[in-house]
């Protein structure tokens, strides 16, 4: 028979204790061994779902359920039922403080602890920025020169992380092919490669040299479009508040390097218009990626 051939999904919960497994995630291999049963031509299969489904429950699933005031009579009413007494609501920010102190555990793979990761993250309300990790895309451009600035300091060469907002800047006296990598480096050595880098077509980022420097990391370049060079807004919106910040130090005649520092604290631990939330806190920032 179609069963007999067809691996059976984990019980739920076999005996009394911790769930093993959460219920949304157990629900998913259950409805793919439905799948292997319907594909195997097993036409009594409707008829016998939520049959199925309690007896994949386990003993003590089992017993759980039928203390439940509301069983209904499907396979759907069954499952409505365990998630409402099983998946009560949760607060959202006790959740994502699990899942950010969450660390990886001694002899456990990466993928494991994705894995982990992932199954914790489902009750913590990331919406669309679930898939996003930090530093996986980043934002380059250049800014300058810079009106009475030292000798030294004429550009600035910025970094933004797409999921995070997070912001790198250094000054340089030149923005050469060669000044760009050196800051790059000295990003990715504290950071990691990214996947993707974005930036304009300036000659700094079209030099074979430049493409070989991400060429040999596994970077991917994207290149805005040579009509519409603003179309990198995510570093666009940061140089505006970047600039203010530069052109108000000049005009008070403060130490403008200095203020550039305090700003960039400041603006890591202030909540982003788009996210909501800081650049420090938006799941994982670089700094936790970095230092736990």
């Amino acid at each position: 028979m179609a069963i007999a051939s067809s691996p059976f999904p984990p019980r739920f919960l076999p005996c009394p204790g911790e769930l093993p497994i959460p219920l949304d995630t157990w629900e998913k291999m259950f409805c793919n061994y439905l799948l292997v049963l319907a594909a195997s031509g097993d036409d009594g299969l409707e008829e016998r779902k939520r049959a199925l489904l309690l007896n994949s429950l386990g003993t003590e699933g089992q017993r759980l359920f039928y203390t439940l005031p509301e069983q209904g009579t499907t396979m759907e009413d069954t499952i409505t039922a365990l998630k409402a007494h099983l998946n009560p609501k949760r607060n959202t920010v006790a959740e994502r403080h699990v899942f950010k102190k969450r660390s990886q555990a001694e002899h456990e793979t990466i993928l494991q602890y994705v894995t982990v990761l992932r199954d914790l993250a489902t009750t913590c309300d990331f919406g669309d920025k679930l898939d996003e990790m930090p530093l996986e895309k980043l934002a380059m451009d250049l800014v300058g020169p810079l009106e009475t600035a030292f000798w030294d300091c004429k550009y600035a060469i910025t970094l933004t992380d797409y999921h995070s907002k997070w912001p790198e800047v250094a000054f340089t006296a030149s923005v050469t092919t060669d000044t760009v990598k050196s800051f790059l480096t000295s990003v990715f050595s504290r950071f990691g490669n990214p996947l993707s880098l974005v930036t304009d077509n300036g000659s700094q980022f079209t030099s074979v040299n430049f493409a070989t420097f991400l060429k040999e990391r596994g970077i991917q370049h994207i290149r805005t479009s040579v009509y519409h060079p603003a179309a990198n807004g995510a570093i666009e919106r940061f140089h505006r508040v970047l600039k203010s910040c530069i052109q108000t130090a000049i005009l008070e005649k403060t130490p403008w390097k200095s203020t550039v520092t305090e700003f960039l604290q400041v603006y890591r631990s202030t909540p982003h218009s788009t996210t909501g939330m800081s650049p420090s806190t938006t799941g994982i920032s670089p700094s936790e990626l970095l230092l736990g």
